[in-house]
């Protein structure tokens, strides 16, 4: 009785971990860290290959509800990562959109420059 608690108090570690790393990334992507958040999913990818070792548990009616509720917690966490890299994404694709049309007007209007030079009424 006490080896299985002792798993079932790993699972429940392993439980807090991934949702703290997925929290973590959530934090790193609404801050625009991307460096943290690439951080924070490697460790991620790091505990679930983990979980591996611990999987003989999932037959555990207990350890199979709280791994459900770890994982629905996840999916939000994860819907609202992309949610925030799609926002970035949009930012930047504006952000690019409006530098070449700025570059393409500058140019317009660097040929009109050269161009009115010959309609000078001066003389």
């Amino acid at each position: 009785m006490v080896d299985e608690e002792g798993r079932q108090r790993d699972v429940s570690s392993w439980a807090r971990e991934f949702l703290a790393v997925s929290q973590r990334a959530w934090d790193s992507a609404a801050c625009r860290d991307f460096a943290a958040l690439a951080a924070a999913l490697e460790e991620r990818a790091r505990l679930i290959r983990d979980f591996k070792s611990l999987e003989h548990l999932a037959a555990d009616p207990t350890v199979r509800k709280e791994i459900a509720g770890v994982l629905q917690a996840v999916r939000k966490i994860d819907d609202e990562i992309r949610k925030a890299l799609n926002h970035e994404m949009e930012q930047d694709s504006r952000a690019i959109r409006d530098t070449a049309n700025r570059a393409r007007a500058l140019s317009a209007y660097d040929r009109a420059a050269q161009n009115s030079g010959r309609f000078d009424n001066s003389k």
